[in-house]
Order: C-alpha cells, then sequence, then structure tokens
C-alpha cells in the first residue's frame, strides 16, 4: 500500500518534471505501465536535466549581461518639453489628461518621471 502511494507521487513529480524539462517524448499511458523503480530512476533522471538546464540559462544569462545585452522592456525616454508640460497642468492651462496625452507617455510612466522631478527640485 505505502509502495503504491509512493509511486503515485513519483509519478506525479514526473509528469509536473517534465511539464518544465521534457526530457523523454513518453505518452501518459506508457508512463503509467512503467514500474516503480523504473520511474525512480526518470523522475532522478528528469530532475538532474531540469537542475542542468536551469544553471545553463543562469550562465548564459550572465554572460549576455557581462556583454552589456540589456533585459526587459526599454525605458520610456522623457520627453523633452516634459518641464513645460507639467507646469502648464499645474498652472491650469491644460487638464491631466492632456498633459499625459502631450507627453506621449502611459500616465503611470508620466506620473514616476512627474515623481522624479519633484525629487529633483
Amino acid at each position: 500500500m505505502a509502495e503504491a502511494a509512493q509511486r503515485m507521487d513519483l509519478l506525479a513529480e514526473y509528469e509536473e518534471l517534465l511539464r518544465y524539462c521534457p526530457m523523454l517524448t513518453t505518452d501518459p499511458e506508457t508512463v503509467q505501465g512503467l514500474d516503480f523503480y523504473t520511474l525512480q530512476v526518470l523522475s532522478t533522471a528528469a530532475r538532474g536535466n531540469c537542475r542542468q538546464r536551469k544553471e545553463l540559462q543562469k550562465k548564459g544569462i550572465a554572460q549576455a549581461k557581462a556583454q552589456g545585452v540589456q533585459f526587459g522592456r526599454p525605458k520610456a525616454a522623457v520627453p523633452k518639453n516634459f518641464k513645460r508640460i507639467v507646469e502648464a497642468w499645474h498652472m491650469g492651462e491644460i487638464s491631466r489628461l492632456e498633459a499625459i496625452r502631450q507627453s506621449g507617455l502611459t500616465s503611470a510612466t508620466f506620473y514616476r518621471y512627474l515623481k522624479k522631478l519633484r525629487e529633483q527640485g
């Protein structure tokens, strides 16, 4: 009985590992038919394969960063007339929405740059 529970746990672990680290192209019915010890070996191999892939990925990312590769979305540039747009908004010449539209930024980016502008003085 205990072996059956262990087998089910190993089977679930193996299938989970295959989802993130495909090592074998085995259909689920074949995996279901494997004996306990074979399943243990395959689970260990899949875990090792997953670990190895993560290490290689980590090395590749570190190497790319060392070469100056930028990851993620590029930062939006602050418009040259940002200060003037903010002043016009504070003077009541334009609305908040118009200020955001004129800057060409999203509202979150607009407020982030506004906060930086206020911190600078």
